[in-house]
């Protein structure tokens, strides 16, 4: 027969099936916790954001709003500032009112003067419009006067070019009578026979030989007409190189008139000036214009060149030493230009070239 459970372990293990059971419960009622506070943590991390955003927004505005009130604090106080000067200035108006009243009662008298201004500015007006014309007139009757100068000059220097030509001859027959009366001689001492033949050509050759050499003396002691540096310069690359020359051979003073800018700068004159004028007593006269940049004067001071700014136009002119002088016209590529050595005609032209220097305004 069977052996019946004992009733205590029957009761101890309902005790434990009870428990067990309390515990299942207490652990679904943790779990139900877990969960519900679990959806509390999540509400509560997402209203943390929601605050920090709240936070960050708020401390924003607030910066902003302390930059406004910085901002109205200083146009606060600049318009304090303003209203200021403005106050200052409406006592200043207030005052200049009260002097522009006082002052209207002379209105009448300061016009009356100013009329009488007009009437003598108009009277000063046409008395520059005649001198004016009349420096005018002037300047083309000097015009006329210089190229006659000129046309009279080149005239009495082809006539000595020609006299030059002719001396040159005569020194030629001269020397050609040298050798006859040497070939003469010659023939004498070579025969006894004919000698009073021969002696009398001798003497008669060494007659005409005497009379040549006396002509070309008087020829060569009349005004320096025999010279090597005369001439006229008919083209602008003659012309140049002339000015160049000179500007690099001269020893002592040199005055230097340019028919205009161009002449100055596209040529290579200004090289040559700034390499050979330190030494020198140097003017240049020159119409400048507007053409002649501040930094190219400098430069020409820097290297001890006095310069004229001179309203005469196309005219070329340069004296060099004052043993030497050149002057004539340029017109675009075109050139007429006298020169000479021969002191009469250098005394002769300097007065032609001081002239755009008279005129002109130093620089």
């Amino acid at each position: 027969m069977p052996k019946s459970p004992d009733p205590q372990l029957i009761m101890e293990r309902n005790r434990l099936l009870e428990e067990v059971e309390r515990l299942n419960e207490k652990q679904r009622e943790n779990d139900a916790e877990i969960r519900s506070r679990g959806e509390k943590l999540s509400e509560l991390a997402s209203e943390l954001d929601s605050l920090k955003k709240t936070y960050d927004t708020t401390k924003t505005e607030l910066d902003s709003a302390k930059a406004t009130v910085n901002r109205l604090e200083i146009q606060l106080e600049t318009t304090s500032k303003e209203k200021d000067t403005l106050t200052d200035s409406l006592n200043n108006l207030t005052s200049s009112y009260k002097t522009i009243s006082s002052t209207t009662e002379n209105y009448n008298d300061a016009r009356e003067k100013i009329a009488e201004l007009d009437a003598q500015i108009s009277k000063l007006e046409e008395k520059n419009r005649e001198l004016n014309e009349k420096i005018f007139a002037l300047t083309q009757e000097k015009d006329g006067l210089l190229k006659e100068k000129l046309e009279f000059m080149e005239s009495v220097m082809n006539e000595k070019m020609e006299l030059r030509s002719s001396v040159t001859k005569m020194e030629h027959q001269l020397q050609i009578q040298k050798e006859k009366i040497k070939e003469l001689r010659q023939k004498v001492r070579d025969s006894g026979e004919g000698l009073l033949g021969s002696t009398m050509q001798i003497e008669r050759l060494k007659k005409e030989i005497d009379t040549k050499a006396a002509q070309i003396e008087d020829m060569r002691s009349d005004g320096g007409v025999i010279s090597d540096e005369s001439g006229i310069l008919n083209d602008m690359a003659s012309l140049v190189e002339f000015t160049q020359n000179g500007i690099k051979n001269v020893s002592r003073s040199l005055r230097l008139v340019c028919p205009n800018v161009e002449f100055l700068v596209d040529n290579g004159i200004v090289d040559a000036i700034k390499q050979n004028s330190k030494s020198l007593i140097f003017n240049l006269a020159v119409p400048i214009g507007t053409k002649l940049n501040q930094g190219l004067i400098d430069d020409l001071k820097q290297s001890g060149v006095r310069i004229t700014n001179t309203p005469e136009k196309n005219i070329f002119a340069m004296n060099l030493d004052n043993a030497k002088i050149a002057l004539g016209m340029v017109s675009g590529i075109k050139a007429r230009v006298l020169f000479t050595d021969i002191p009469e005609l250098v005394s002769l032209l300097t007065e032609a070239l001081m002239t755009p220097f008279v005129k002109g305004a130093k620089v």
